[in-house]
């Protein structure tokens, strides 16, 4: 008799589930273990969809995080090289994804703040987590901001 090795076990869900509970489950089972290399940290679908379209076309390993209570625990398994933060988030915003990986000793080699907010000096300040970079969405589309992301990517992999 040949048996098929265990399953790990992503998450669970308790019936019955919200969509938010199922996305975040979903998210979580199909996390590559260490080979992404991009975390987007977006709750817009849509723009997440995008590019996440345009990293993956790159062959940019990348995954999706919906909220902040994701993000964390996404960057916790995957250790990525860069992450994508929205600081707009349905459970709380960037600043707390930021102080929470600093708790746990994660840093990215980039983090990249694309957000609809401006931030101030002493805000900047609060969301820097080792090489930060800020992007306003209404001044960058998201073909340029992609350009711009992927001009970046190889310092940052090599790093």
């Amino acid at each position: 008799r040949v048996e098929s090795p265990p399953r790990a076990v992503a998450d669970w869900i308790t019936k019955p589930a919200s969509t938010d509970e199922i996305a975040r489950a979903l998210s979580l089972a199909q996390v590559p273990s260490q080979a992404s290399r991009v975390l987007v940290v977006e709750d817009d679908f849509g723009l997440a969809d995008v590019l996440l379209e345009q990293l993956h076309r790159d062959s940019i390993p990348a995954v999706h995080a919906r909220t902040g209570r994701q993000a964390i625990e996404m960057a916790t398994r995957v250790r990525p090289a860069l992450i994508v933060l929205d600081v707009g988030l349905p459970d709380g915003d960037g600043f707390a994804v930021v102080e929470a990986l600093r708790e746990r000793n994660i840093a990215p080699h980039a983090l990249v703040v694309y957000s609809a907010l401006e931030f101030d000096e002493e805000e900047r300040e609060r969301l820097r987590l080792g090489r930060t970079d800020f992007f306003t969405k209404s001044r960058v589309s998201p073909t340029d901001f992609h350009r711009r992301l992927a001009s970046m990517l190889p310092e940052v992999t090599a790093a």
